[in-house]
């Protein structure tokens, strides 16, 4: 009989076996398909030919930056929130550690919406690099 240690080390292995196997049937699956332009691909969405809203890659960046702006400063709205109550818990912790360590974990929050909000920026123009067909 084996131990419970050797067979949760066999059903880890089976387990990466699996995902190496499906990770190459997906590649395999994915390079038997034609390559399509992003038009012609934007084109068989359209229930109707020419009736979709959207026709064009710009319109579709023109639709990522206006989400992206609003996640930019629904973040930066989120992070000057945080940093004013740090401030207020800072000033009203008298000494108290509990608050202060409360205060400071509030800053690292709103350090952190800041980078999501900056990342955004930046994922934005990433995807609009690599979706785009150069000129």
């Amino acid at each position: 009989m084996q131990s419970d240690k050797s067979k949760i080390k066999f059903l880890g292995l089976y387990i990466v076996i699996l995902i190496f196997a499906f990770s190459i049937l997906n590649s395999v699956v994915a390079l038997a398909q034609p390559i399509k332009t992003p038009q012609q691909a934007a084109q068989e969405l359209c229930d109707p030919p020419g009736s979709c809203p959207i026709s064009t890659i710009d319109q579709i960046f023109g639709i990522l930056k206006k989400v992206v702006q609003y996640v930019y400063i629904a973040f930066f709205f989120v992070a000057i929130l945080f940093i004013l109550l740090a401030a207020y818990n800072y000033l009203f912790a008298r000494g108290d550690a509990v608050k202060v360590a409360s205060a400071h974990k509030e800053l690292i929050w709103a350090s952190v919406a800041i980078a999501v909000a900056l990342i955004s920026v930046g994922a934005a123009q990433i995807i609009q690099s690599f979706i785009s067909v150069p000129k």
